[in-house]
Parts: structure tokens; sequence; C-alpha cells
């Protein structure tokens, strides 16, 4: 029933015509799209077709019938004149068990080469709003986190936040790792933004490991892909 009702939200969703523009500008990570005006809105999605690939964008701004937008990959062969084809929906992703184990980027797609990536039932979507202040729960219980001087010295509960502040070389990233593989939690999710490609690999072979991935799931954004 839960698949079912998955299927017919995403055929909901679906738009029952096209809209599309055309690029006219590239001026180095900012694309400008035309011919979307009274349809593109603002955190709406544009996929294009670039040279060998697509490129997914988001606008991010609105001038005189021209969309801004911000591509989430690389924009080579991207040109003036390429079709944007203005897509329905926010942006979502669909999370499934599968994602155990794996790395995958910000949209959801994997990118440590293990395959593709089964959608799971339901669509969240990226921005999601923030619940009000008053409806939060309040934080639950102790965590045993596997780590016996931050049970001792800095005990963790459920729904608690964490600031890890310190210089490079002196091991976030070991204690991470140990949280990982050790918390009494069903899984760690992990987000590595704006981490040195190579430091991603080593994080997970090295310090998370295969018992560790084996009960994680990773997201990782290289400081390239984050700039642009």
């Amino acid at each position: 029933m839960h698949a079912f009702a998955a299927a017919a939200a995403t055929l909901r969703a679906m738009p029952v015509e096209e809209r599309y523009g055309t690029v006219i500008a590239v001026r180095g990570s900012l694309i400008e799209v035309a011919g979307l005006s009274g349809a593109a809105q603002i955190g709406s999605r544009i996929r294009i077709a670039a040279a060998r690939t697509t490129v997914d964008a988001e606008v991010t701004g609105l001038d005189n019938g021209v969309a801004h937008c911000l591509p989430f990959s690389e924009q080579q062969g991207l040109s003036c004149g390429a079709r944007a084809v203005l897509a329905a929906g926010q942006l979502t992703i669909r999370p499934s068990d599968a994602w155990l184990g794996r790395m995958v980027d910000g949209l959801g797609r994997p990118i440590d080469g293990g395959g593709a990536l089964p959608m799971g039932m339901l669509a969240r979507p990226i921005r999601a709003t923030p619940p009000a202040a008053a409806s939060r729960a309040r934080v639950g219980g102790k965590i045993d986190t596997g780590v016996a001087a931050l049970d001792v010295f800095a005990p963790l509960c459920d729904g608690q936040r964490l600031g890890l502040f310190a210089g490079s070389g002196v091991g976030k990233s070991v204690l991470l790792s140990m949280l990982a593989r050790w918390a009494d939690c069903d899984v760690a999710v992990i987000g590595m933004i704006g981490e040195r490609g190579r430091e991603v690999q080593e994080f997970v072979e090295d310090d998370l490991g295969t018992a560790g991935l084996a009960r994680s799931s990773s997201r990782g954004s290289s400081a390239k892909t984050v700039g642009g």
C-alpha cells in the first residue's frame, strides 16, 4: 500500500506539459536562462542539455524574464542556446535502506562506483521547512556513544547537537568515525561537506572502515564541487 501511494504521488507530481527555455549566458558558475517567464520560481529545478550530459540547476534569482541558475555539478559542455527544461516540483530525495553502506551526493545520487540505488517510497524535500519551536520534541535520554571520555565528561542525549572545533590533524575525523561505529543508534548519517576529495576516501576506508560503513550512509560534496 505504501508503494502504491508513493507511486501515485510521483505521478501526480509529473507535469502535464513541458516548459522549456534557452541558455543565453554562462558567467562562471551562474547560468542565465530565458523563456521561462511566469513558470520558473525561486527554488525551481532546471535540467539543461549539455554536450554529452545533463546539468541539473536551481533557480536562485529572476530578473526581467531571465532566470539565474546555479548548477549542482560541473557545467562543462554547456553553451548558449542549450535547451533548459523546467522540472516539476521541488528538489527531493528518496532515501531507502539500500543507502546503508553507500556514499551519495546531495541529490541522493551514488558517488562510490557501487552502481545505481533504488528509490525509497517517500520523497523528502531537500530544503524542508523547520518545525515551529513550540512543536519540537524535547531532548531525550542519554545516548551511549561508545567513547568513554565523551560519556563521562560530555554526555550526549537523544536530539542534542554537539560542535567539534579543533585544528587540523588532531583527530576530529577519528572521533566522528568512533561515534559512527560505536554509538547506540540504528543508523549513522555522515555529511562530508567541503572536504577535500582524497580526505573523503581516507575517512571512509581508513577511519570508518567496513563495520562503520555498514551502518552508515555518507553524503559527500568535495570542496571543488561546493565552490563550483
